[in-house]
């Protein structure tokens, strides 16, 4: 329970940032300081919506369930258990063979050739899985387990994920935008008056996120278009095969995370294509 808890600390920092940022932007500055009907009506309404699409993202990054693997990679617990009485080298056998007899897509294999199998979770990994020690279970096409989510960033979140690093840049960026032809006025006066320190405390605040989360999304783009994920990009993908690559050209790639329909790319709801348990490879040329 108390690890439970622990988890869901930075996703409330998150959370309190965001209402902080609300009341130095909305109240403090769109209310109070602007005298600009026309500004004040428009930067509110522009704030509201880039908000209301961040915590849609944010959210739905947070609280989506990862997809179960399916059973065809799965091992009873008696197979499991006799499984565990093989040496190194007839281990290995045994789930070649098992591969072949179920028929199962699996393209890669660890760095010493062997099948990638989970003793915690009893199955076959399927390409692109991996098992996260703070979710103790095997999470598809794992990307890596975000705390300020408190979730693993994955198969079925990736999408959002991303959307969320895009509309709190975006949204950041407004702020700054926005603030920036009254830094001056504000920091002459920001020893006078605490709501403009706060504003001031507000706009370096969001200059610097500007910052730090355009860099992650931009490094988050570029996996996308390579059609990586961060543990593939720290560690090279071993495959069974020679001269294979996930890489399916930048298209199909956002296509496999984002879905055919360029309409709901933007929207933070699931469209990825494929089951997240096999995935197409192709030849390097």
């Amino acid at each position: 329970m108390y690890k439970f808890f622990l988890n869901f600390i930075p996703p409330i920092c998150v959370l309190i940032l965001t209402v902080w940022s609300y009341y130095t932007y909305i109240i403090l500055f769109c209310i109070y300081f602007l005298e600009n009907v026309t500004k004040k009506s428009v930067y509110i309404a522009v704030y509201h919506i880039l908000l209301i699409m961040f915590l849609w993202a944010f959210i739905q990054t947070m609280f989506e369930q990862h997809d179960p693997i399916s059973d065809e990679y799965k091992l009873s617990q008696d197979e499991h258990d006799k499984l565990m009485t093989y040496n190194d080298e007839d281990f290995n056998l045994i789930l070649k063979k098992l591969i072949s007899l179920r028929k199962l897509e699996v393209f890669t294999c660890s760095e010493n050739g062997k099948i990638r199998y989970c003793k915690e979770c009893q199955l076959i990994k399927p390409d692109r899985t991996h098992h996260c020690s703070t979710c103790k279970r095997c999470i598809l096409k794992m990307d890596h387990h975000c705390p300020w989510v408190g979730n693993c960033v994955g198969f079925c979140n990736y999408k959002q994920f991303i959307l969320t690093l895009m509309y709190s840049t975006i949204w950041c960026m407004f702020y700054v935008g926005s603030m920036a032809e009254y830094v001056v006025e504000l920091w002459n006066d920001i020893h006078l008056e605490t709501d403009k320190l706060q504003m001031g405390i507000g706009f370096l605040t969001a200059t610097c996120a500007v910052m730090l989360v355009m860099v992650l999304f931009m490094y988050h783009v570029g996996l996308t278009c390579r059609n990586e994920t961060t543990l593939e990009a720290l560690r090279d993908v071993t495959f069974r095969g020679d001269n294979m690559t996930f890489d399916l050209g930048k298209w199909h790639n956002f296509a496999q995370v984002f879905g055919e329909n360029v309409c709901w790319w933007l929207i933070p709801i699931r469209t990825a294509c494929g089951n997240g348990n096999e995935f197409s490879v192709t030849n390097l040329v």
